[in-house]
């Protein structure tokens, strides 16, 4: 698996995490109400584990959109930096009597 599917949220998976995280609580209490037993590893889950994959993932996709942003952005630049240097050619070209389209 590779880490982007594991970390990078997207609603689905944040009402997922949500939804787990909520059937977990509800259990804990069913459990430690019910039998009077304290339920160690429903309260792990709750209270560490699907809190700090959340935070992670969270700042994971901060990052990502960060990344992805720039990346575009530098891209758009690139584009229209040789968009404009295929244009210069062309208005050279025209100077000296060539009317050739150079690609």
């Amino acid at each position: 698996m590779d880490t982007k599917e594991i970390f990078l949220l997207n609603i689905k998976k944040f009402i997922l995490i949500f939804a787990v995280w909520i059937v977990f609580v509800i259990l804990h209490n069913l459990i430690s109400g019910s039998f009077g037993i304290d339920e160690k590893g429903f309260l792990i889950i709750t209270t560490i584990i699907i809190p700090v994959y959340f935070i992670i993932s969270a700042i994971y996709s901060f990052i990502f959109l960060i990344h992805m942003n720039a990346r575009k952005k530098r891209a758009n630049k690139t584009r229209n930096l040789g968009l404009k240097k295929r244009k210069l050619k062309i208005l050279k070209n025209k100077e000296k009597g060539k009317n050739q389209l150079i690609l």
